[in-house]
């Protein structure tokens, strides 16, 4: 039986850096045996997109079988890829919004009273974060006003260990500031060779 990999993409355009890597990372797990399913955060909830209108989450009929849906894909995959562009620090607001309503009770964690017990979703699974920034890696030196990147993803991997995900390396996509998918080239090498090493 094949092992099956669930990649979340939080990016609105498709003809974007993001939206490449997450194309690269597909066709790389693809190569690898992997089955693939994919969450398009923006497809998801197009109705929640910035340009369209305030964020309006709802617990409708659909938006609970969206969830239960999404569900599915993290309890059957043995590998969560998710890619997504660092916005103030942290992940975009859609991808916030997934973490909110997917992970729900019983489903990611337990009850108050036994919240730091194992969480139902340990069973060997696995997250590997690629995440873009705009500004060059310099900029995330100890002494900028930004920090280590270490020091950012630090909460988002914390969330992910929290309901029993195993933390892989994460991938920094340094200053993409204008870059179009076609100015991946230099970034695929670097790329297919991290996803090589951490998932031999």
């Amino acid at each position: 039986m094949k092992k099956q990999a669930h990649i979340i993409i939080a990016h609105p355009n498709k003809q974007s850096f993001n939206y490449g890597l997450k194309s690269l990372a597909e066709e790389q797990l693809l190569q690898k045996g992997f089955e693939v399913v994919t969450s398009d955060l923006y497809e998801l909830h197009a109705e929640n997109h910035p340009a369209v209108g305030p964020f309006q989450f709802s617990y409708s009929p659909e938006n609970i079988q969206k969830i239960k849906l999404e569900q599915a894909k993290i309890k059957t995959s043995q590998l969560t890829f998710v890619q997504f562009p660092l916005y103030w620090y942290t992940v975009p607001g859609l991808l916030k919004n997934y973490m909110d309503t997917v992970w729900e009770l019983d489903f990611a964690f337990g009850l108050p009273d036994k919240v730091f017990q194992k969480s139902p979703l340990a069973d060997g699974r696995q997250v590997l974060l690629s995440v873009t920034t705009q500004t060059p890696r310099e900029k995330y030196d100890h002494g900028e006003i930004r920090g280590p990147i270490e020091n950012l993803l630090h909460p988002i991997e914390l969330a992910f260990k929290f309901i029993g995900f195993e933390i892989l390396p994460a991938f920094v996509t340094y200053n993409i500031e204008g870059k179009s998918p076609g100015a991946l080239e230099p970034t695929k090498k670097e790329f297919i060779e991290h996803i090589n090493k951490i998932l031999k």
